[in-house]
C-alpha cells in the first residue's frame, strides 16, 4: 500500500508513513478495545488517510490533514466532545476546511479543476468560493453521518438542532478561512503546473 502511493522509484515522505502507521494503529486499537461502531469510524478514517497519495499534496499539508482526521476520530471514544465544551466546535471548524483543501488539490492533480489562483481578484474569489463550497458540503455530510449513526447505530451519538447548526456554522467559517489561505499560497497555486511538468 505504501509503495503504491509513492512516485515510482521513490519512498513516500516520512510524514505520510507516520500518519499511515498512526491510522493503522488506530484501527488495531479500535478492534481490541472498542465497539463495532468505533471500529467502523476508524476504518473510515484510515480510508481517508490512504486515499491521498504523496504526489497529490505537499507533505506538510498532508500532516495537518492526517492530524485533523485522527483527532476528530479519537475525540469520539475518548469523549472529548462531551467533556470539553468548546472541543466539538473547534474540531468542526478545522477539519472540513483542511479536508476541502486536500480534496481540491487532489482534483487539481487529476485535472478535474484548475489550480487555485493568486492572480486576479475575481479568480481568487472563485477559489475561495470553491473551497468554501467543498468544506460546507463536507460539514453537511458529517452531520448527516452523525444523524445516521444516532438513528441506526448508537443513540449515544450526540445530535440536536443547536449542535448541528453550530457545527455547520463553524464548519463553513473554517472553510472560508481555508479558501483564503489557499489563494494566498503561491506554492499551492503552482501545484498543477508542477504536476503537469513532472508527468511529462
Amino acid at each position: 500500500m505504501l509503495s503504491a502511493a509513492a512516485r515510482p522509484g521513490r519512498r513516500p515522505p516520512r510524514v505520510f508513513v507516520v500518519v499511515w502507521l498512526a491510522g493503522a494503529l488506530t484501527v488495531g486499537s479500535a478492534v481490541a478495545l472498542y465497539t463495532p461502531a468505533v471500529v467502523a469510524l476508524f476504518a473510515l478514517t484510515m480510508l481517508g488517510l490512504v486515499a491521498v497519495r504523496p504526489v497529490d499534496v505537499p507533505a506538510g499539508l498532508y500532516g495537518a490533514y492526517g492530524a485533523a482526521l485522527l483527532v476528530a476520530a479519537w475525540s469520539n471514544p475518548l469523549e472529548l466532545y462531551e467533556s470539553i465544551w468548546w472541543w466539538d466546535l473547534a474540531v468542526h471548524a478545522v477539519t472540513p476546511g483542511i479536508v476541502a483543501v486536500v480534496l481540491l488539490l487532489v482534483l487539481v492533480r487529476r485535472d478535474v479543476l484548475p489550480a487555485p489562483s493568486t492572480a486576479p481578484t475575481r479568480r481568487r474569489v472563485g477559489s475561495v468560493l470553491l473551497v468554501t463550497g467543498l468544506g460546507t458540503a463536507l460539514a453537511v455530510l458529517w452531520e448527516l453521518t452523525e444523524w445516521a449513526g444516532h438513528s441506526f447505530v448508537a443513540d449515544s451519538i450526540n445530535v440536536g438542532y443547536v449542535d448541528t447548526m453550530g457545527d455547520l456554522a463553524v464548519g463553513g467559517l473554517g472553510a472560508v478561512v481555508a479558501g483564503v489561505l489557499v489563494t494566498r499560497s503561491r506554492t499551492l497555486a503552482r501545484r498543477r503546473t508542477r504536476a503537469r511538468s513532472g508527468s511529462r
